[in-house]
């Protein structure tokens, strides 16, 4: 198989969103590894995505960070980068975006949070999320997060507009999306700039832009969901996230009779692997310490298991740190916007990880995914 004529780069401020965006490039053909090490990755993946943590980190922090890792994948030769950003504009997205263009030398970018297929949309610059009654309007929040030159586009109207956009540099503009068709005229609009502009988005421009950059290629997709090697052992859960969404997907599997385990109990949860059962494990992201994940490693020596559950984008590094992975290889999704792969390095290399972001997912989106790690479980059926 033929490496790709250039080198991607993904930049995201969580890990549960560097797994989402760069998800999509790996179920197009491309090798695609969440690099979690401080060393350097090695240089056979085509896209390498590296996590900044500058979702809850003050502005400052957020964008040296990002220029950072900006500067870390240009050393490595990735030379076409995507900043993921979150679908409901939460963290810094302004002040990394800004951080990014100067320590790149990006004169444009183009950014759109839209991503219709989870109910995320961009209209006259608002963003509004199916299901709520917030928006955020775009343009106004990326000015008051630092970025002076913020243009408004419509996607029938990308191609001349970022042209334009030129002339007025550094510019960011923000694109209109409501469809998964607006996505793939921004993307092609984007792949025929040169030199080609910052992409900045969530995992909806993500996916647009992998169909065009892999259209030509000859590279196939890996096996979808239901792949013949999934393991028969038991899941655990670790979910450190409070939103609504994830909070009714627990609910969901409480009722299929899945034990919940809170930290301070976590030998229940080696007695429930041990005993072939799942175990939830719910973790209060503002308290959760390291210390509170040290147990990990033991379960999984212990007893075979079919995969872990992340939910949540800081409990899901904790988690990958405390098992001392250097990275996911990321292979595809369970469902939209619920990615799967395997852990790198460290005692549970090979280990098959879900990450899910808080907000994602419909009420039986963590059962559907310890069905896809662990076929046939008595207590899922």
């Amino acid at each position: 198989m033929p490496a790709p004529q250039v080198l991607f780069g993904l930049i995201a401020d969580d890990l549960t969103g560097a797994c989402d965006a760069g998800v999509q490039f790996a179920q197009r053909g491309l090798r695609t590894l969440v690099w979690l090490s401080a060393e350097n990755p090695p240089p056979s993946a085509d896209l390498l995505a590296l996590v900044t943590e500058g979702r809850s980190q003050a502005p400052g922090a957020a964008r040296a960070a990002a220029a950072a890792a900006c500067r870390r994948l240009l050393s490595l030769g990735r030379s076409i980068l995507f900043q993921k950003i979150d679908s409901t504009f939460r963290g810094n997205p302004g002040f990394e975006v800004g951080g990014i263009m100067e320590a790149g030398g990006f004169a444009l970018a183009l950014l759109t949070p839209a991503f219709p297929a989870l109910g995320r949309t961009v209209e006259q610059g608002w963003l509004r999320v199916a299901g709520s009654s917030e928006s955020v309007h775009v343009p106004s929040r990326l000015r008051d997060q630092g970025l002076a030159h913020v243009i408004e586009i419509k996607p029938e109207e990308s191609s001349r507009a970022l042209a334009e956009c030129r002339s007025t540099t550094p510019a960011v503009a923000v694109a209109d999306a409501s469809t998964d068709d607006d996505l793939d005229r921004l993307a092609r609009s984007w792949a025929a700039l040169q030199p080609r502009p910052l992409a900045v988005g969530s995992a909806g421009l993500a996916r647009a832009i992998a169909r065009v950059v892999t259209a030509n290629s000859a590279r196939t997709a890996p096996a979808e969901s239901g792949t013949p090697d999934a393991t028969p052992g038991p899941v655990v859960f670790v979910i450190g996230s409070t939103h609504q969404a994830t909070r009714a997907q627990v609910e969901h599997l409480q009722g299929m009779e899945v034990t919940a385990i809170e930290p301070q109990a976590m030998r229940a949860a080696r007695t429930l692997v041990s005993q072939g059962r799942h175990a939830l494990i719910l973790l209060d992201p503002a308290r959760a310490s390291a210390a509170e994940l040290l147990f990990l490693p033991e379960v999984i020596q212990e007893s075979p298991i079919g995969g872990l559950v992340l939910c949540g984008g800081d409990t899901a590094l904790a988690v990958c740190r405390a098992l001392k992975a250097q990275a996911i290889e990321l292979e595809g999704e369970v469902c939209i916007g619920i990615p799967y792969g395997r852990l790198v390095g460290g005692p549970a290399a090979g280990l098959r990880v879900v990450t899910k972001a808080g907000g994602f997912g419909a009420r039986e989106a963590l059962a559907e995914a310890a069905m896809f790690l662990s076929p046939r479980r008595p207590n899922l059926q």
